[in-house]
């Protein structure tokens, strides 16, 4: 899950679809600490497949706590996504759990080896996040959910004191099924944390270890309108966008880049790696940047992956 400092004022959620229909109801929820804060539904008109996205603002700067947004479409849920505003910012003697980083194997003093947010063919996942100011004899609980549905509760007294970082693990024997999962950290009664991870299914067709990337950029609000001389970037794994802006744009910090030409086709000039997480930026004069820390190239990626943009005019 993301993290961002108190105060900003845009919040910016980019996610990839299929399988729409021109005409179904679209809708989303925005909840901060659990409580509803802004909610929208319209008839979707941007195609069967691509990446939109959604954004969040406040002029007076988004107030902290834990934003967490569903998506449905035509009353079915799509995706529920959180994330923290100011979670590093707790006031002094708070209990708090923060960011839940999933992972498929762990260190011996608890660090996560091998995180991502989608697995394929694997038995245990261990999530691992942060502590702050958890006493010792607090009540806490972990709840599992598959496929929106609960698998798995329990209910626990806190143990440590003084910890910075702790972990949960989930596991099935015969491997965890293909589907996405939701791991809910309550302190109390009160949900403190969630995190969502996915059991990708393994492509019946030859995967590589590296794909090529191509895919067409349009406009938001006219998705028959394509849009030339647009800039698409990956940066480096681990490479936050804020860090490539404030170096100046180091061109060592990207990992592939492309120009949309005419039609708004493009392809990066060099192949990725499936199930690694990606800065993706795409920039052009006339239209709103695209900016997406830890973009996923899914595990099950074949070559070449298809990623197609929308963008909205300025």
């Amino acid at each position: 899950m993301t993290v961002l400092p108190s105060g900003v004022t845009d919040l910016y959620v980019s996610f990839e679809y299929a399988g729409f229909r021109n005409g179904q109801t679209f809708a989303y929820v925005w909840t901060i600490d659990g409580e509803p804060a802004y909610e929208d539904s319209f008839a979707w008109s941007d195609g069967s497949s691509g990446v939109n996205w959604l954004h969040l603002y406040s002029d007076d700067g988004l107030p902290d706590g834990l934003y967490e947004v569903t998506m449905t479409l035509d009353g079915k849920q799509l995706h529920k996504g959180t994330v923290s505003v100011g979670a590093a910012r707790m006031p002094s003697g708070t209990a708090a759990f923060g960011p839940i980083t999933f992972a498929t194997d762990i260190t011996d003093d608890g660090k996560p080896v091998n995180a991502g947010n989608t697995f394929l063919d694997v038995k245990t996942v261990y999530a691992v996040f942060p502590v702050s100011n958890v006493a010792a004899g607090t009540p806490w609980r972990t709840r599992w959910l598959y496929d929106g549905e609960e698998v798995l509760s329990e209910s626990d007294v806190w143990e440590d004191d003084n910890i910075d970082s702790s972990w949960v693990s989930l596991t099935h024997p015969d491997g965890l099924p293909v589907g996405s999962f939701t791991l809910e950290l309550y302190i109390g009664d009160s949900l403190a944390q969630r995190g969502e991870f996915a059991i990708a299914e393994r492509s019946a067709g030859v995967r590589t270890s590296s794909v090529s990337v191509t895919g067409v950029v349009r406009e938001v609000d006219n998705s028959r309108r394509t849009i030339s001389g647009a800039l698409v970037a990956l940066l480096n794994p681990g490479v936050t966008i804020q860090e490539w802006i404030d170096s100046d744009f180091d061109e060592s910090m990207v990992a592939a880049s492309g120009t949309s030409a005419r039609g708004g086709k493009f392809q990066l000039d060099a192949k990725v790696t499936p199930g690694e997480r990606y800065g993706l930026v795409v920039v052009h004069d006339d239209y709103k940047a695209i900016a997406v820390d830890n973009y996923e190239i899914p595990a099950d990626a074949t070559d070449p992956y298809e990623l197609d943009v929308t963008m909205q005019r300025k």
